[in-house]
């Protein structure tokens, strides 16, 4: 077992890019990434924000492959700024969710089951 903290984009992705040599030294083959949305939405300029996101989506992608291991990523949901209904969306926008190969959904229930 690993644990990195990345507060923000330099160390994110200098971490990423020691991620293969890291996984393959340490025989990973699961690896959990708990939001890369958090440093790349502290970025300002949508352009940025959009390579960041592709640079790190390619990099994940090629580590998984070549090294046959899976990635789990999670992007937080959000409703749109401007809306009156409760639809979510990802952190990151709907682009990111094509970069990715399966997608799981997972939601709290306040309901209590109590054995009948």
């Amino acid at each position: 077992i690993g644990i990195a903290q990345s507060n923000d984009m330099a160390s994110l992705m200098k971490f990423l890019k020691c991620l293969p040599t890291m996984a393959r030294e340490r025989g990973y083959k699961l690896i959990i990434l708990d939001s890369i949305a958090s440093p790349i939405r502290c970025m300002e300029d949508n352009m940025e924000r959009m390579r960041a996101t592709l640079e790190i989506t390619s990099l994940l992608s090629k580590v998984a492959s070549s090294l046959n291991i899976a990635i789990v990523c999670t992007n937080h949901l959000t409703t749109p700024f401007k809306s009156d209904d409760n639809n979510l969306i990802p952190a990151l926008g709907l682009s990111i969710s094509s970069q990715f190969d399966v997608h799981i959904e997972l939601s709290k229930s306040n309901s209590h089951n109590q054995g009948e």
